[in-house]
């Protein structure tokens, strides 16, 4: 991570009573060093759009054969992100066979194959919009539905509410580093490590194989990078930026918080190419001094957890 954008964020510690602050979601790059990445998310006016193709086997068949043709070698056969391409990819494709591509409609996923993202190419030109929409409907297939709420996973308040314990512990963090109160910050650290070892300790043994299996990976996932929060040194910015992706994931696939609502913004850097600047609010308007957006003016993406999950 740049100087800059340690400064910008640290900068930003001071703006006010967030929920969280931390650096962008991390990317895995094909040397299997984590790297700040911007979110990759569909605006509202694509995310809303349905699938006017009927999901039949025809579909199915359709959608395969541009699967093969155009994507087969980098997702892979089975979309795991393994095809014979992958591995010259930084950052790597997308397992389109695990349960999160639930948490997209098809409106989303159709964004993605549209517009492309390097390292993937958009494919505006290369497919029409009927195959583009075959094709989500036969990666719908590659990853078996699981029950959802809305566009979240449902695993029952008791459990959101253990993840919101770990939302509080990081709260508290962020409030004691606005103090630059240094002994409050490694025991809000702590209690985070503690409340994401409890939330760690958790089986869904209620829930499809496909959610208990994420549950657990994102879960220790979680717990491992809260850890390395609580034994960082002074300068906790990366361990901070891993934690938060950690969170992040984990508020995006199971939610957390059942009255109100939680804010994450989210600004390009002038770091990295790539880099991102994210935080959490507890209110919909966007801190000072990043009201008016970027260079360009263009505001702040939002993501939405609450009682169900969405872009705004």
């Amino acid at each position: 991570m740049s100087e800059i954008t340690k400064r910008a964020k640290w900068a930003l510690l001071a703006c006010g009573p967030l929920v969280l602050i931390a650096g962008g979601v991390m990317a895995e790059s094909n040397a299997g060093v984590l790297s700040p990445r911007l979110p990759w998310i569909a605006p509202s006016r694509y995310a809303k759009k349905t699938n006017p193709i009927q999901a039949d086997a025809t579909s199915i068949e359709t959608g395969a054969k541009v699967y093969e043709a155009q994507c087969l070698a980098c997702h892979g056969k089975t979309g795991a992100g393994d095809g014979i391409r992958a591995g010259e990819l930084d950052p790597r494709p997308n397992d389109l066979s695990k349960p999160e591509v639930w948490l997209q409609t098809d409106g989303e996923l159709f964004y993605k194959v549209f517009k492309g993202r390097t390292p993937m190419p958009t494919f505006d030109k290369l497919l029409t919009a009927d195959e583009i929409w075959h094709v989500i409907t036969y990666i719908r297939t590659l990853a078996p539905e699981p029950a959802v709420l809305g566009s979240r996973f449902d695993i029952g308040a008791a459990r959101r509410t253990s993840i919101g314990a770990v939302v509080a512990a990081a709260t508290r963090y962020h409030d004691a580093a606005v103090h630059a109160d240094a002994k409050a910050m490694a025991a809000a650290a702590q209690e985070a490590a503690q409340a994401a070892d409890a939330l760690n300790s958790i089986n869904l043994t209620d829930q499809d194989k496909a959610i208990a299996d994420l549950w657990k990976s994102s879960a220790s996932s979680l717990a491992s990078r809260a850890t390395a929060l609580a034994s960082a040194s002074a300068d906790a910015s990366d361990a901070l930026d891993h934690f938060t992706d950690a969170l992040a994931l984990v508020l995006r696939s199971f939610g957390g918080v059942d009255s109100g609502l939680v804010y994450q913004f989210i600004l390009p850097t002038a770091g990295a190419a790539g880099d991102a600047l994210a935080w959490f609010q507890t209110d919909s308007a966007p801190r000072a001094p990043f009201q008016q957006g970027d260079s360009s003016g263009k505001p702040p993406v939002v993501y939405v957890f609450g009682p169900s999950t969405s872009t705004k």
